[in-house]
């Protein structure tokens, strides 16, 4: 019978241990998923960050005068991705080969803003195909 109570004993400690493995591996896989949902959860955007002094205005104004439109922004962003800002305010330019000109010189438009040399507040002219 003492045995039979030695047998039963490792039996159910060897199974706690199992358990407590199954445990582990259960909270890694919980802790992995929170990670990976922290990551998803902040905007890609938000996790960047942006100082005063990098922050400038593009004002765009267009020949006709029909476009008045500023775009806030950092100096590090593409001049490209402030330009898909302006389209997406006035689409009806997207279908058009239109060009910057600021301070009587083009935009580089996978430059970025400073890389472009354009002081803050400046106006970028847009120029659109007659």
């Amino acid at each position: 019978m003492l045995i039979d109570l030695n047998k039963d004993i490792n039996d159910y400690k060897k199974k706690i241990n199992e358990q407590k493995d199954i445990i582990k591996e259960n909270e890694e896989e919980i802790n992995k998923l929170k990670t990976k949902t922290n990551d998803i959860s902040k905007p890609k955007e938000l996790s960047k960050k942006v100082y005063e002094k990098d922050m400038v205005c593009v004002n765009f104004l267009s020949q006709d005068q029909i476009i008045r439109f500023s775009v806030p922004c950092s100096k590090n962003n593409t001049f490209a991705e402030i330009e898909k800002k302006l389209y997406q305010q006035y689409p009806e330019y997207r279908n058009t080969n239109n060009n910057f000109i600021a301070n009587g010189q083009p935009i580089l438009r996978f430059k970025t803003i400073g890389e472009n040399k354009k002081g803050a507040g400046f106006p970028v002219i847009l120029v659109a195909p007659l």
